[in-house]
């Protein structure tokens, strides 16, 4: 829908502007002419043939659309969004989240969806006034009703923690789900988290290794922790330690701080690994300095196996792993 809007906007602009001279154009745009108020406002959110101002072509994309013209109130309702984004982050405007919220309500108002996962997202974080929480629901449930898969996530969160609705299992697994279905890494963890569990839906293993296994492709650390937990203790699928190190060594690789635990274990036992007592006390290092707790009681024990060398190379190389890591955030 977008590409065919800019394809229209831009056959538009080719016949009415570029066969006149900008002036010419601010005459008519001046003069009232919907069509050139249109253009030159996409000129001014474009940065075609003009400086990029966001603002002034909020000035003209409102008039064309007050005078009635369709595509302006469109574009004025996607241009509110863009700069509410760009107030929320700071990128272009100086971050202000009041403006924020109020270009999103705007947005959100003419049918954006966009702006109402935005302004529900917003509503729903503020959470000091119960009325924000409820008016959040009514943005995210409009935004997820019309298929956008952040709103549907936000909506199971709040049923989920009964945070502006009443807590809800089965309401929050299914807009989970939906969100899911659309791609959303999050949902799907959350979703095969309830099917593991039998949370909100009927405890069905394969389905929430299907949808675990879709998050953790997608490099989820959290579903690779959970789908190498479910192979690890045969929770529901047949056990497979060599599938559960698989899975657990992306979550550790990703700094998911229980799946370090389970590798050091594996490694200190030799489960779906060969055994190598440095590479435990490695991953149990990693796991403590992620504030596992029970990891520096298995390193205590495991130091008391290994020689001094073993100990040594062990903690330089957890050293150098999070000191890399370190830079690289």
């Amino acid at each position: 829908m977008n590409k065919l809007i800019f394809l229209i906007i831009f056959l538009l602009f080719a016949v009415s502007c570029f066969s006149s001279d900008l002036s010419e154009l601010r005459k008519k745009a001046d003069e009232g002419g919907v069509i050139a108020q249109f253009n030159l406002g996409w000129m001014y959110a474009n940065g075609k043939e003009v400086t990029k101002d966001l603002k002034e072509a909020e000035k003209w994309y409102k008039k064309s659309a007050d005078g009635g013209y369709g595509l302006a109130k469109i574009s004025l309702r996607d241009l509110y969004a863009e700069i509410g984004e760009l107030y929320a982050t700071g990128k272009e405007f100086e971050k202000n989240p009041a403006e924020s919220e109020k270009y999103f309500r705007k947005s959100a108002q003419d049918g954006n969806l966009t702006a109402q996962c935005n302004l529900g997202k917003i509503l729903s974080e503020r959470k000091a006034r119960k009325q924000d929480l409820k008016e959040a629901s009514q943005w995210l449930l409009k935004a997820a009703k019309n298929g956008d898969k952040n709103a549907q996530f936000n909506l199971g969160e709040m049923y989920y923690f009964g945070e502006g609705v009443q807590a809800d299992a089965a309401s929050a697994a299914e807009w989970f789900l939906k969100a899911a279905r659309n791609g959303h890494v999050k949902a799907q963890f959350k979703i095969g988290n309830m099917f593991a569990e039998g949370k909100g839906v009927e405890k069905n293993c394969e389905e929430a290794e299907k949808w675990l296994m879709q998050a953790s492709q997608q490099g989820f650390p959290d579903a690779q922790c959970k789908l190498g937990e479910m192979f690890y203790f045969g929770d529901g699928i047949k056990q497979d330690y060599q599938k559960a190190a698989k899975w657990l060594l992306k979550a550790g690789e990703n700094d998911q701080s229980e799946a370090q635990f389970h590798l050091g274990k594996m490694y200190s036992e030799g489960l779906g690994v060969s055994r190598d007592y440095e590479q435990s006390c490695f991953w149990y290092l990693l796991a403590r300095a992620n504030g596992d707790e029970l990891a520096g009681k298995s390193i205590e024990i495991l130091e008391k196996k290994m020689t001094f060398q073993q100990i040594q190379r062990s903690h330089n190389s957890a050293q150098s792993w999070l000191s890399q890591r370190s830079r690289s955030n």
